[in-house]
Parts: structure tokens; sequence; C-alpha cells
């Protein structure tokens, strides 16, 4: 819990809109690393770049999920689902304790409407797994354009987006 009271969660997804919102990443997250405590800055700065990192591939999953997306004024919580999905598929965190504070984080956000939703889309991601990656966008999480260069390059998908392009995030 952050020093105003703020789950971690709910800080992380306030900057994911924000950074959607059209500020950079590095723009918005020291201003939020002054909403949590000492310890929780680390987490959070792993959590957003993290979770930005693999946009791609945790938002198609998400999209997959949603039977349609939610309202403008919800998408802060389309970012908090994003946080756990990253928490779920990247992370070593025991998977209760990930949709317990997920859950926790959307009444914080006072979308306490949602919670059932947030609850339920993550209970199926944790117990159908993760689904098979259609197309390289989602697999690399790399934006098409990127993609697109690789190509006219003659460079393979493979061969680019190893290993080394795709460290774990500061």
């Amino acid at each position: 819990m952050s020093q105003q009271g703020q789950p971690l969660r709910a800080v992380a997804a306030r900057v994911l809109q924000s950074v959607e919102n059209g500020q950079s990443l590095s723009q918005c997250l020291p201003h939020a690393m002054g909403d949590v405590a000492d310890n929780e800055r680390p987490p959070l700065q792993a959590l957003c770049y993290g979770t930005c990192r693999w946009f791609h591939r945790l938002d198609g999953e998400l999209q997959a999920r949603l039977k349609k997306p939610l309202r403008k004024s919800d998408r802060v919580v389309h970012h908090l689902m994003l946080v756990a999905l990253f928490q779920l598929r990247f992370s070593q965190q025991a998977t209760y304790a990930i949709l317990n504070e997920t859950v926790e984080a959307c009444r914080a956000l006072d979308k306490p409407h949602l919670t059932g939703l947030v609850n339920g889309v993550l209970r199926a991601a944790e117990r159908e797994g993760e689904p098979p990656i259609a197309d390289e966008i989602g697999r690399f999480s790399h934006p098409p354009g990127c993609l697109k260069n690789c190509a006219i390059t003659g460079l393979t998908t493979g061969r680019l987006f190893s290993k080394p392009i795709t460290p774990r995030p500061p």
C-alpha cells in the first residue's frame, strides 16, 4: 500500500493511462514515485516498464477475453487488468495475491462496479493460461512498423527479436 493509501497496482494503472494519453513513461513515472513508499518504487517501476514492454501481447490477450471494450471513463481498469496480466505471465508472485490485490486496486480506483469483471477475466486468464499468439506483433510485442522494417531489411524476425532486444525492463 502506498503512503497515500493507494494500492501499488492502482498507481501503476494510472501511470499507464497517462502513457496512453500521450505522456512518456519517463515523464509520468517520477511523479508517481512520490505517491508510493520508498520500498514500493522498484516494484512500481518494474510493473510499469514491464507492462509497457509487453503491451501488444497483453492487450491482445485482454481484448480477446473482454466481450466488449470498457467505456472510456473506465479505461483505467483496462490498464489495471494489463498490469495483472503482466504479473500473471511474467512474475513469480502467487496467483491468488495478484487477483486479490487487483480487485482491491479496482475498488481503490473508485470502480467497485467492475470488480466482478476484473475477477472473472483474471481468473479465466489464470485457469486457461496464455492463449496461442497468432501474429508476430503479439509474439514479439513490437509495433507493426518495426516488423515491417525488419522485412524490408531482410532480417528474419526470429533473429532480430531474439533475447538481446527483449531484455528485462529496468
